[in-house]
């Protein structure tokens, strides 16, 4: 096993490079990765429908992917080290194949069947080690460390390279003229991105950032497009303003309340088929919908932070169309506004036996959003480096925001610290994703534009 000094060495590396999860969450790599396990899991399950950012990753970067893995895997002391594909994704699988053995890593690769969420840590968690995350709980507290393939691609970078996070894969797909993968500097706008792969197909559309079942809506997409490409962004889909996704995850609250109270039948289905239930949790969707309606019968909701907002009651389980995600969304909300925790008890942790037979297979899943016609393989457009501008932002998950240390009018190069944050805070530092001039700093991002320096 590597001994502590190395382990700190490369821990310090990759704080200085600025690597947060590059999955959706955001947290800061350094510190999730300080720390003892004896399992750790690379997870390439590429969770949601329509992406493909991850294979992108895995098939243009496998050998990094693996010895970032095994290096980060070994110093943190875990004996089982995990790659977690798809079994559907052969290409990828073989890729990593050939890496671990060009290595000699000591890395195996755990085939996934093809369900949502199966990217979800709490579901890998106990798909790869049979092991279950305590409620509220997160792998740490099992032994194991999770990590996107896309957070290890980085680290390799700032490990063996030194090398701070300037480039993030995105997916960028449904209504463009042809959808793919590429690879652009941070704070390129979603603008640029859609016009990278012919544009958008519509004169009036809406722009999911993230994946279908778990992304940002915006309903009048023309409001995205000057948003940044963050170090958390995988996929940007371009959809009709009308359709029925968009309509579905745009219902307001005040109608979701309404429609809870009306419609819903008491069936269970969401309940049944909830991730986290299944896993033994004691998250009850179908009881939150029945004190929407009954409040005399009401639940214990601090059930409701325990929900992951996967979607799939809200969007595969149930048979009315309603909304039990965002009745857990709104109880949950206002609890933490109360300060309200959720505390384990203890009570014991059984897996429901139908667990295999309740998961989402993800070509049903795909049909049932109606984005049949967009589920495809898509092309891979490289790096795009010739951006005019970008806009970084100085914060993309938990922790303290990074303090510019740059003045507008300066003139930086690619990789250079333009923000940070103090040693003893939860917080990693902010590098220019492309040479230029500083023009406008304020508390949320900096931009730099392209004025022709040197790299």
């Amino acid at each position: 096993m590597m001994g502590e000094c190395y382990m700190e060495e490369w821990i310090k590396k990759i704080r200085e490079a600025g690597i947060v999860g590059a999955g959706g969450a955001g947290f800061p790599a350094y510190a999730k990765y300080n720390a003892h396990v004896d399992t750790f899991i690379a997870n390439g399950a590429e969770c949601e429908p329509l992406l493909n950012t991850d294979q992108a990753i895995m098939m243009r970067h496998p050998q990094e992917v693996v010895m970032a893995l095994e290096t980060v895997g070994k110093s943190m002391g875990a004996k089982n080290i995990y790659i977690a594909i798809k079994q559907k994704h052969q290409e990828c699988i073989e890729k990593i194949d050939g890496a671990i053995k060009n290595l000699s890593a000591s890395v195996i690769i755990y085939p996934l069947r093809d369900y949502y969420p199966a990217g979800d840590e709490f579901m890998l968690t106990y798909e790869v080690t049979r092991r279950v995350i305590p409620p509220a709980g997160i792998p740490l507290n099992v032994g194991v460390c999770v990590a996107n393939v896309g957070t290890l691609y980085n680290a390799y970078n700032a490990i063996f390279n030194e090398e701070p996070v300037t480039y993030k894969y995105v997916t960028v797909n449904g209504e463009v003229g042809s959808p793919g993968v590429i690879c652009v500097p941070i704070g390129t706008t979603l603008r640029d991105c859609i016009e990278r792969v012919g544009g958008a197909t519509l004169k009036d559309f809406s722009v999911i950032v993230g994946g279908p079942m778990m992304g940002r809506i915006y309903p009048d997409g023309k409001e995205a497009l000057d948003l940044p490409v963050r170090k958390t962004t995988g996929g940007v889909i371009v959809l009709p303003v009308d359709h029925p996704l968009i309509f579905k995850k745009t219902i307001p609250e005040s109608v979701a309340v309404k429609r809870a109270r009306a419609a819903c039948i008491q069936c269970r289905y969401c309940s049944d088929m909830c991730p986290r239930n299944l896993l033994g949790h004691q998250l009850y969707p179908h009881l939150v919908m029945r004190t929407v309606s009954n409040v005399e019968n009401a639940a214990d909701m601090r059930m409701t932070l325990l929900c992951s907002e996967c979607n799939v009651c809200e969007l595969y389980a149930c048979p009315m169309g309603i909304n039990p995600r965002t009745m857990n969304s709104v109880f949950k909300s206002k609890l933490r506004e109360a300060g309200v925790r959720y505390d384990y008890s203890g009570y014991l942790l059984k897996v429901n036996d139908m667990i295999d037979y309740r998961r989402v297979p993800v070509y049903r899943l795909v049909m049932r959003l109606n984005l049949d016609r967009y589920s495809q393989d898509v092309k891979y457009y490289g790096t795009v480096e010739d951006i005019k501008s970008v806009k970084i932002m100085l914060r993309d998950g938990p922790g303290r925001t990074a303090r510019p240390i740059v003045a507008q009018g300066d003139e930086v190069l690619k990789g250079q610290k333009i923000a940070d944050v103090d040693d003893d805070a939860l917080g990693v530092p902010v590098h220019a994703s492309m040479a230029g001039t500083v023009t406008q700093i304020t508390d949320e991002y900096i931009t730099i534009e392209n004025t022709g320096v040197k790299k």
